[in-house]
């Protein structure tokens, strides 16, 4: 189950700045639990991205799977000699969750306050977008005066 984040009580944002669904990302590449790492990875390098949200059959978010996840592995497998596993085995469970129109001011909360680079935007409990240090950056950028 995802969960939206509430974080510290940042104030209200003044109405100019821009909400999520102005700067997420739309396109989103995803994985499903029971994928293998491999695939994870090919997924990763051919995209150039830094991980995935993983959907269940019926497209609701359970998790959310990065490079640092495929590394856990990478050591699961040489020190300990497991098998390669399968995504399931290692994404971060209820994922922290943004709205599209929740605003620039609590997504950089949210970034600041925890170590991941993504974050999946839901509406109605449906992945409509994901968004990143990166975007917010890129939205940054334009307040240079």
């Amino acid at each position: 189950m995802p969960v939206s984040y509430q974080g510290s009580a940042a104030p209200a944002a003044p109405p100019e700045l821009p909400k999520v669904k102005e700067f997420m990302t739309r396109k989103v590449y995803t994985l499903t639990a029971n994928m293998s790492l491999y695939d994870a990875i090919d997924l990763f390098l051919k995209h150039k991205i830094s991980g995935a949200p993983v959907l269940d059959e019926s497209q609701k978010l359970v998790g959310v799977y990065t490079e640092k996840d495929c590394l856990k592995e990478l050591k699961n497998r040489y020190y300990f000699n497991h098998p390669p596993g399968i995504v399931g085995d290692n994404m971060a469970e209820h994922p922290v969750t943004v709205h599209p129109e929740d605003h620039l001011i609590k997504v950089s909360d949210i970034f600041l306050y925890n170590p991941f680079k993504m974050i999946p935007v839901l509406e109605k409990n449906k992945l409509v977008g994901l968004v990143s240090r990166r975007d917010v950056l890129t939205v940054m950028r334009s307040y240079r005066k």
